[in-house]
């Protein structure tokens, strides 16, 4: 479950250019002004295995992807699933 999790969270942090809705109105997160933010739409095209409706926001501090910058790689994101969804921790 966490390797899926690990594979499903990286799938949206570098592929969200594939199904990419740009809004300039985040919905739940907020952040300072000088912080990118992004919203994914969801299902999403490239993962159509996670059959959830709702949108995924993200928000990537300055200097996300520059390697010498104090906040290198620091970013937040939240999922909005419309869907009343029952996570349980299942044994493979």
């Amino acid at each position: 479950m966490r390797k899926q999790l690990y594979i499903i969270t990286t799938l949206f942090l570098f592929g969200y250019s594939l199904s990419m809705a740009q809004d300039n109105n985040p919905f739940i997160l907020k952040t300072p002004t000088d912080w990118r933010y992004e919203k994914i739409d969801l299902p999403l095209d490239f993962a159509p295995s996670i059959n959830y409706n709702g949108f995924e926001e993200l928000r990537f501090a300055p200097g996300m992807f520059d390697r010498e910058a104090e906040k290198y790689f620091t970013y937040v994101f939240v999922i909005s699933i419309e869907e009343v969804v029952i996570l349980s921790k299942q044994k493979t």
